[in-house]
């Protein structure tokens, strides 16, 4: 498999803000930690919403020597999450965030269709995911 390395192009979108008042926040999760480690302030992913404490944890750990392999980790687990985070978001985000026990009504700003079966299942395997891995991520 041919490796894609996006490293030039977080490099190029840095350069335009070094000695301005703007910083670059990261919205896309597979390339989250490259971009922390070149200058990044911080992240903006959906999947944000759902597992705030696992973005948390790999803004603390992208340039920290001591969590460089747990941050690696960490950012493979987040890249595969992602994808089911996207399914009709902002929906999903509110149902996760209730399984969490955040009370949520089922409203959202985007008129989307409710979540069928299938996507149901894939959020409760997400959201037994998250809390197989969150207490592995605590730095």
């Amino acid at each position: 498999m041919e490796s894609f390395n996006c490293t030039d192009t977080i490099k190029n979108k840095l350069s335009k803000v070094v000695g301005t008042p703007l910083g670059l926040y990261n919205a896309n999760t597979p390339t989250s930690l490259d971009s922390l480690r070149e200058g990044a302030r911080g992240l903006s992913a959906i999947s944000a919403n759902f597992y705030p404490e696992l973005y948390t944890a790999l803004c603390k750990g992208a340039n920290e020597t001591r969590f460089s392999q747990q941050a690696d980790r960490l950012q493979q687990h987040l890249s595969i999450m992602d994808a089911v985070t996207r399914i009709k978001y902002p929906l999903s985000a509110k149902v996760f965030l209730g399984r969490r026990g955040l009370k949520m009504d089922p409203y959202t700003r985007v008129n989307v269709l409710p979540l069928n079966f299938e996507e149901r299942k894939m959020l409760e395997a997400l959201f037994d995911h998250y809390r197989m891995i969150v207490e592995q991520f605590k730095y």
